[in-house]
């Protein structure tokens, strides 16, 4: 039985890399980048000053890794590396 992770949104004041991915900030603020991340995550980003959590629902989709397929990709590399 798979544990249910807690998510939250955390809009993003500073550049992070989640995943491979990088998320930066709106340039003109008009529209702020909110995703949405696990809650230890977010906790850790906050305290960093790399942005708040927030109630808005998330406008920007951030790609999950499965754990299983983490420590597979660790140990034999992912799919979209080569590996030559």
């Amino acid at each position: 039985m798979a544990k249910q992770v807690k998510k939250t949104s955390f809009k993003v004041l500073r550049g992070i890399r989640i995943n491979g991915e990088s998320i930066f900030p709106a340039k003109g603020k008009a529209k702020p980048v909110v995703i949405s991340i696990r809650e230890s995550l977010a906790l850790e980003l906050q305290t960093a000053n790399k942005g708040v959590i927030v109630d808005a629902k998330a406008n920007k989709e951030i790609k999950e890794v499965n754990d299983e397929d983490a420590e597979l990709d660790a140990i034999f590399g992912s799919e979209d590396s080569d590996g030559e």
